[in-house]
């Protein structure tokens, strides 16, 4: 994460460059947590639109971190 000053609000905030490995494996703890809770229609789903998901998450709201993204998400989805 890289901090940047937003020039609107004055505050600085953390930038955060997500790479698509980081995306893969927080998308694979969500799976791993919901697995035996949630249909395999509705995983196979998910595997497909997690990554794009965690990804917008992950630029509107930079200053979560991995295992936010995470809790939040499996609380969300069972």
């Amino acid at each position: 994460m890289q901090p940047i000053l937003n020039k609107q609000t004055g505050h600085v905030e953390y930038l955060s460059i997500s790479s698509e490995y980081c995306i893969q494996m927080i998308t694979d703890a969500i799976i791993t947590k919901i697995r035996y809770k949630v249909p395999e229609e509705e995983i196979a789903i998910l595997c497909c639109c997690l990554p794009s998901l965690i990804r917008q998450i992950m630029c509107k709201s930079p200053w979560l971190t991995p295992n936010d993204i995470i809790q939040w998400l499996c609380s969300d989805i069972i």
